[in-house]
């Protein structure tokens, strides 16, 4: 016993330690950055030129860009001379920008959705309501929403507040997507990727679940299906929703990026992901409201490259081209909420359209540059003509 007790001597804990710790670092940088060598096949097979070519390319953002090769594809750099790379490397200034041009107030809001929706709605603003709270720990109370702190309430509350709907059970401080549950009317449970859940694992998620930014709990609202001219749209009967991006210049508030999300096949939430979630997404002109080639994963397979279609693989229907329903009106409500948070300069609202209207799901500050795979002209040239001294 005392032998298997003994430590092990300093130089041995020291290269566990020294090992332990090069192992997490790789970790992390095959995370944010991977081997160019599977890119490069991906971008071989999908644009038929040289990996040379394509190395030489990849090499040059990396070094010369500070630009990851996921990330070149994710941009889909590959499509754009690289005179106008430039245009579409919106990074580390992006950041800072938007956290020197949050507001205080509105940074507290977006950790928590159920907080950002009530400031909203008592602005007149169309927030999906919150039917309840779950395992909420901290925040503010929530007016008309009931409290479940203990499992003993949960499914009594679930089966009251569900008689005639679907209801969604959401983390309160998002998880792009992640942690998502839908209970049908008739009891059924599914996670965000379509899947069964049994109610002992909803209610242990739900109820022990916390972030480190705050213990704010679950939230519980209406499910919306989405309007039928969406889904003759999409050809998606999942919910569907808008990202809109504004910007506020001289109390003016305009359009920075704007995209419609496809869920991908079984799955319930539309998060995008560089693709990996099967999401396809398509831009709209906010003038117009005329759809792009949507962007995804299209091959079997495929992790890091996206293609432009205007055909969604999974459903054959047409987007390119086609109006989307309503347009003016997302527009319109993103302005609204944009103007009820005069002191943050960018957002990047959620809205989706149900049989009712439209909805805002979500306010998201730190919103990132995710339409640039459909643009023809990239995000900085938008974002310098707003704000021309931080971005050039």
């Amino acid at each position: 016993m005392r032998e298997a007790t003994r430590r092990r001597p300093l130089t041995a804990r020291i290269s566990h330690g020294l090992g332990w710790r090069l192992e997490a670092m790789r970790q992390r940088i095959g995370e944010k950055t991977p081997f160019f060598l599977p890119v490069l096949r991906e971008l071989r097979a999908t644009t038929g030129r040289s990996k040379v070519e394509l190395a030489r390319e990849l090499v040059v953002a990396w070094r010369e860009f500070g630009v990851a090769p996921r990330d070149f594809a994710a941009l889909m750099l590959q499509e754009v001379p690289r005179e106008r790379w430039h245009d579409f490397i919106v990074g580390d200034d992006l950041t800072r920008f938007m956290n020197k041009t949050l507001d205080r107030e509105d940074r507290l809001l977006s950790r928590d959705k159920a907080a950002f929706g009530e400031f909203d709605r008592k602005r007149g603003l169309p927030w999906l309501p919150t039917l309840a709270v779950v395992g909420r720990r901290e925040g503010p109370a929530i007016e008309g929403a009931a409290v479940v702190e203990r499992e003993a309430q949960l499914w009594p509350l679930l089966r009251e507040l569900g008689k005639d709907r679907d209801l969604a059970l959401k983390p309160s401080c998002g998880q792009r997507g992640s942690g998502f549950f839908r209970v049908s009317a008739d009891g059924e449970i599914q996670s965000g990727d379509g899947h069964a859940i049994t109610p002992e694992a909803l209610a242990k998620a739900t109820l022990s679940y916390t972030h480190r930014l705050g213990d704010f709990g679950y939230l519980v609202q209406p499910a919306l299906a989405p309007h039928p001219d969406i889904v003759e749209l999409t050809g998606s009967n999942a919910l569907t929703t808008v990202r809109v991006v504004t910007g506020l210049k001289d109390g003016m508030p305009h359009v920075i990026e704007s995209f419609l999300k496809i869920p991908g096949p079984g799955r319930l939430t539309d998060n995008f992901r560089d693709g990996e979630t099967g999401t396809l997404i398509a831009g709209f002109d906010p003038t117009t409201g005329c759809l792009t080639e949507s962007v995804g994963l299209l091959r079997p397979g495929h992790r890091h490259v996206l293609e432009l279609t205007a055909v969604a693989p999974a459903t054959g229907r047409r987007t390119a081209g086609a109006e989307l329903p309503r347009w003016k009106e997302a527009v319109d409500i993103a302005f609204r909420a944009a103007l009820a948070h005069p002191r943050t300069a960018t957002m990047g609202w959620d809205v989706a359209l149900a049989a009712s209207g439209w909805f805002i799901l979500d306010g998201n500050p730190n919103w990132g540059p995710g339409w640039q795979p459909c643009s023809e002209t990239g995000s900085r040239p938008i974002l310098a003509a707003l704000y021309p001294d931080d971005f050039r």
